[in-house]
């Protein structure tokens, strides 16, 4: 799959450059749900009303190289980065380390991922 679609009207989902998210009630997108395993992208910058990466939302991935996880990510999910063979950095923006999950398994295999910086934001 290299993109996916969702109804304007649907309430519960929408789709953001083919990449599929929850969203809330003002239509924010707050849960990453799935990246296409087919996209051609090469980079992610997931948009900062998100909350949640969801498990294996980036399975198989095979394009994606780069992925940038803004601070009001506070769960990233098991197997979220499972097989993304071209996955070589991932940088997770956090303005509260204790408030951010990361399951032990977000990698699982295949990930070649060279760099995972963790950005401590500072209030300016």
């Amino acid at each position: 799959m290299h993109t996916i679609y969702v109804d304007s009207a649907n309430t519960q989902f929408t789709a953001i450059d083919g990449v599929l998210y929850k969203i809330d009630s003002n239509r924010n997108p707050i849960s990453l749900i799935t990246y296409p395993t087919m996209k051609t992208d090469t980079t992610l910058i997931i948009p900062n009303t998100v909350t949640t990466i969801g498990d294996e939302a980036f399975l198989s991935c095979g394009k994606l190289e780069t992925v940038v996880i803004p601070s009001s990510v506070q769960t990233i999910g098991m197997g979220a980065f499972n097989t993304c063979t071209k996955l070589t950095s991932v940088t997770i923006e956090v303005s509260d380390l204790s408030k951010l999950f990361i399951c032990p398994y977000m990698i699982v295999k295949s990930s070649p991922i060279i760099s995972l910086v963790i950005y401590i934001k500072t209030k300016s």
